[in-house]
């Protein structure tokens, strides 16, 4: 990936050593997950500048707000990815419908990467890619509902939060209005700012307080496995105590629940017959030839994924290639 990126004239934007990800865990460890590249269109025209990592507005994340300013422009782009939609409810003919009447709209464009005798160069394989991604667009438009944040994605989040976020957006576009209209740097604004991002980051630890409490009181012994992401990264809220079974009394410290988690989950493997060494060396008389890939196994590993995971920025989801 490093070679190819840097055969296309990519450059990473990047501070060396610059964390963009905290992580949850009980140290808090800060980790270097996100990466920006510009291609080298974007690095000679000088179109991208100011890159830098804003820990300001992350609005409760564990990932740092990476921004960048574009051909000089100081107006924030609220949502890269545009609008999103739900098509677990979608009518599919109607949606193939609308599909149909897009590929015919953008088929000049994709049209080349059909026809196995042409000339496919690096600016048609992009145009054709970017009509392809219009054409998903144009039929999720005619036919799928819009998606609404759904309230279980945060089952944290309250009435006050809504309206602190809501202050900071305010806040935000009266910053970059007035940088705008006059070119000046308003102090009171930057500083009143932070004051309500720190009210927000209150609000948030608070509110996940208050959540995960109430879980704790709502349920009992046997719902153990059942709470929500249980298993993930470390906890520092107390374990329930467990019950073992009839005529077992529960376990209750924090020994003895390590021991009886141990004892079940962890038990003596079974012996396994003799280790068998494959001979790499030689080749077996029976080995299965290199076979190039048929359309057909290519339909049946498309057809072997999920359809209801999640899409890239593209939208573009396995049910609807499907």
């Amino acid at each position: 990936m490093v070679k190819w990126l840097t055969q296309q004239g990519f450059r990473l934007l990047n501070i060396p050593g610059k964390a963009t990800y905290l992580g949850h865990s009980r140290n808090r460890y800060t980790s270097v997950l996100d990466l920006t590249f510009a291609n080298g269109l974007a690095t000679q025209s000088g179109c991208l500048s100011d890159w830098a990592i804003n820990q300001e507005i992350t609005y409760g994340s564990d990932h740092y707000a990476i921004q960048w300013i574009l051909f000089n422009n100081t107006e924030p782009i609220d949502n890269t990815y545009g609008l999103k939609f739900n098509i677990k409810d979608m009518d599919r003919e109607k949606w193939v419908e609308a599909f149909n009447t897009a590929l015919k709209d953008n088929y000049y464009d994709i049209n080349i990467i059909i026809n196995p005798k042409a000339n496919i160069t690096i600016e048609a394989l992009e145009q054709a890619t970017t009509a392809i991604m219009l054409v998903f667009e144009q039929a999720n438009k005619k036919a799928a509902k819009i998606r609404r944040p759904s309230p279980k994605a945060k089952p944290w989040w309250n009435k006050d939060l809504s309206k602190t976020a809501t202050l900071i957006h305010l806040y935000r576009d009266s910053k970059h209005t007035q940088i705008k209209e006059t070119g000046l740097f308003n102090i009171q604004i930057e500083a009143e700012i932070r004051r309500v991002q720190n009210l927000f980051k209150q609000q948030v630890y608070q509110a996940k307080h208050i959540w995960a409490n109430q879980i704790l009181e709502d349920i009992s012994s046997k719902d153990i496995w059942s709470i929500w992401k249980w298993t993930i990264d470390n906890h520092n809220y107390p374990m329930p105590v467990l019950t073992c079974g009839p005529d077992i009394p529960s376990v209750i410290s924090y020994q003895e629940k390590c021991d009886t988690l141990r004892d079940i989950l962890y038990q003596e493997p079974p012996n396994l017959p003799d280790l068998i060494v494959a001979d790499l060396t030689q080749r077996n008389p029976d080995e299965i030839l290199f076979i190039e890939i048929t359309p057909t196994e290519v339909n049946e590993a498309l057809f072997s994924t999920s359809s209801n995971m999640a899409p890239g920025p593209s939208q573009i989801t396995y049910k609807m290639i499907k």
